[in-house]
């Protein structure tokens, strides 16, 4: 297709002339126009066939209602119906579909298209071309999903005309594209940094990534804080609420129509507008809201670019530098402990268990956090190598074969990420530590605090253990490290689980599991168990680093003598 619009973006962005170059063709855009049009003419077919003609055959859900939920009829007896509730339905529907369309759809064609490029061997081409990682992502996040966007166009008449008919505000009805805008934008990003990482997986990646977005949407869409009728409503994980663009509709339930009330089914999240963050609330108005998404989606975007920055160039780099991990982890934990410092709306609530219940959370929370750190900031043997040789020669001769903690450990680019996982857990644990102090003198400080020891040391003990794995000569070691540390997470909490034994009064066998951090409350009458469990993680901890150490000098001295070799 010669278009010369799509000619003039050549100087602009090559990769998007690319993209669009190969993809614009008459067939496909006709395919692309026909499912769009396609689908809105089957949801209008749907709800047309749910309006009431008699009363005795059809549902009465979009009539007009009177006292006692009594139809109102014409002359003839046909019921008379509410066309804004019904049209009020359709924007629903087209928002929910275009939603979980946008970002399910696009997240799939994107990984799907790098790995594709992967296959083919012209992602390298690309890494050599002198445009910037910015020019050619953009590129590839404009034309990727091209016909989706022309579809999800196609699509917008009918929606802006059923918000209009349904009279909801075209001001609400924008904030919620500008949401999904911004929205599709990070999701997308995180997929093309996926898609760089994932290569190994063989084109699974795409299949994984959906599948766990559309969890993610759908699980954050139906209620993720509902925890049954003793709910602790606001906790840290109503952060993931910010990453949900279908969130910014539920404040269309402020001041509805009576006939309307029936929206509060499709969501169940009447309590967003609860939200606060440091005690702020956040979230009383739309605008507010949607304005607090915005400001979340662009500044996980913006650390997602920089990660898409240092690892396209350069496949072997770690996703970010030490350095870089420092920021984002005090972006992180900030952020964490913002939606923690919430006050309990609920009415008979006991403080000392909610207190308890918030630190459980941001520990689970900040456990999946630290897993991903483990994840991108270790790197792998070759590069551990050449940092042991390095070391090596580099130390005086007194010294030759020690490896100190000084400031490679902190700041180096191919050093273990040991320390570097260390100094973002003190930061984690230095943000809790003064906010136990500060709880009512009737809860279990010191249980809490125990509590935070254990769960420190089992964080750096995985650290320790993932360094370990990834410094073998074994193939395929990010997968082996991934599978270690499920099986040392996830299999003694199951298996202790699966035996019934009970975090009380027997708390004792989850001390050495991964969940001793939630034990240290029923054990904190027992103080020699507590501290021996403390103290043999501690020594296993301890143990563990010393073969790190080991084993980087062994490799170090492997790899000079080699380099030695090939001198002579």
């Amino acid at each position: 297709m010669n278009i010369p619009a799509i000619n003039a973006v050549s100087d602009w962005n090559p990769q998007l002339f690319r993209e669009l170059k190969g993809r614009l063709k008459w067939k496909n855009l006709a395919i692309a126009t026909a499912i769009s049009l396609g689908a809105q003419l089957i949801l209008l077919l749907t709800f047309l066939d749910k309006i009431p003609t008699r009363l005795s055959s059809y549902s009465r859900h979009y009539c007009l209602k009177i006292q006692d939920y009594k139809c109102l009829t014409d002359s003839a007896d046909n019921p008379l119906i509410n066309w804004q509730l019904w049209w009020f339905d359709i924007f629903l529907w087209l928002s929910f579909i275009g939603t979980f369309g946008l970002l399910l759809l696009g997240t799939y064609m994107l990984i799907g298209d790098l790995a594709k490029e992967e296959r083919r061997g012209t992602l390298n081409f690309l890494r050599v071309s002198p445009r910037s990682t910015a020019n050619i992502f953009s590129g590839k996040l404009l034309g990727v999903p091209i016909f989706l966007y022309l579809g999800i166009l196609l699509a917008l008449p009918l929606h802006l005309f059923a918000a209009m008919t349904a009279n909801i505000a075209l001001s609400q009805v924008f904030l919620f594209y500008l949401a999904t805008v911004v929205g599709c934008i990070f999701f997308y990003s995180a997929a093309m940094l996926f898609g760089l990482v994932s290569t190994w997986m063989g084109g699974f990646q795409s299949w994984l990534a959906s599948g766990f977005v559309a969890s993610f949407l759908w699980f954050t869409t139906v209620r993720l804080d509902s925890y049954g009728d003793d709910a602790v409503w606001n906790n840290p994980f109503d952060w993931f609420n910010l990453f949900n663009p279908i969130h910014t509709l539920v404040y269309l339930l402020d001041s509805p129509p009576s006939a309307l009330e029936h929206i509060a089914a499709y969501f169940n999240l009447s309590d967003l507008q609860t939200l606060q963050w440091f005690s702020f609330p956040v979230a009383e108005n739309v605008t507010g809201f949607s304005l607090l998404m915005v400001v979340n989606f662009a500044l996980w975007t913006y650390w997602i670019w920089q990660g898409l920055s240092r690892r396209f160039p350069n496949p072997s780099a770690t996703i970010f530098s030490k350095q870089q991990s420092y920021c984002l982890f005090a972006c992180c934990q900030t952020t964490i402990l913002g939606f923690t410092l919430q006050t309990p709306f609920h009415q008979h609530l006991n403080l000392q268990e909610w207190f308890s219940s918030q630190l459980r959370l941001v520990l689970i929370l900040d456990a999946l956090l630290f897993l991903g750190a483990i994840a991108i900031l270790s790197p792998h043997r070759q590069t551990l190598q050449d940092w042991a040789r390095y070391k090596l020669q580099r130390s005086p001769k007194k010294r030759r074969g020690k490896f100190s903690l000084d400031r490679d450990w902190i700041w180096g680019e191919k050093s273990p990420a040991t320390v570097a996982i260390a100094l973002n857990l003190f930061f984690s644990c230095a943000l809790l530590v003064p906010w136990i102090l500060l709880w009512p003198s009737e809860s279990n400080k010191t249980g809490a605090l125990l509590g935070l020891l254990f769960y420190a040391t089992m964080v750096l003990f995985w650290a320790v253990i993932a360094q370990l794995i990834l410094l073998m000569k074994t193939p395929k070691r990010g997968i082996w490290a991934a599978g270690i540390l499920l099986a040392v997470t996830v299999l003694p909490p199951m298996v202790l689980g699966l035996l019934s034994v009970d975090d009380y009064p027997a708390a004792w066998p989850w001390l050495l599991s991964s969940m001793s951090f939630l034990a240290v409350k029923n054990t904190a009458a027992t103080s020699l168990v507590v501290g021996l469990s403390l103290l043999g993680q501690a020594l296993v901890l301890a143990l563990s680093h010393l073969q790190l150490i080991r084993q980087l000098r062994h490799a170090g001295e492997s790899a000079s003598k080699e380099l030695l070799a090939g001198k002579v």
